[in-house]
């Protein structure tokens, strides 16, 4: 589990990790500072009734994924173990280490780097979330372990 900010620490990736948004309270309420000043990519992921993205996970980034729409998604509780490349190795590897939760608008998950995941639209309507990447975002930086598309 990430650590909370230390005092002076705002929304900062320290070796890799990444730390709980900081919460900045004002007259009027408050606001979640996820990152300041550092490489990220933001971007809304809308999944189609009855669809899922890709089993998968990533090298060069950590991401965290704020709900919008309740869905269905499945992580590993730990990072894939490095030196371990071999597809149905990690597939064999995850079966023991999977966890599967539904989620509701407002959730936040985050998945660091190595760290297997998908979710899972299994309603009738679309539905959202917001994907926060830290590090570096390349749609190539995508291991595929399986896809309902053909693309694993």
């Amino acid at each position: 589990m990430p650590s909370r900010p230390e005092p002076g620490q705002r929304g900062s990736i320290p070796h890799g990790g990444i730390v709980e948004p900081t919460i900045e309270h004002r007259p009027w309420g408050s606001y979640r500072l996820y990152i300041e000043n550092k490489p990220c990519t933001v971007k809304r992921v809308d999944i189609a009734p009855w669809s899922a993205l890709s089993l998968q996970f990533h090298e060069h980034r950590a991401q965290r994924y704020i709900i919008l729409d309740p869905m269905l998604v499945e992580w590993s509780n730990e990072p894939v173990p490095f030196g371990m490349h071999e597809r149905d190795a990690i597939l064999d590897w995850y079966m023991a280490h999977k966890v599967f939760r539904y989620v509701e608008n407002g959730d936040e998950l985050f998945f660091d780097r190595r760290v297997v995941h998908r979710p899972h639209n299994d309603s009738g309507k679309e539905a959202s979330f917001v994907e926060v990447a830290y590090g570096h975002n390349d749609e190539e930086d995508i291991t595929r372990l399986a896809d309902r598309y053909g693309r694993a």
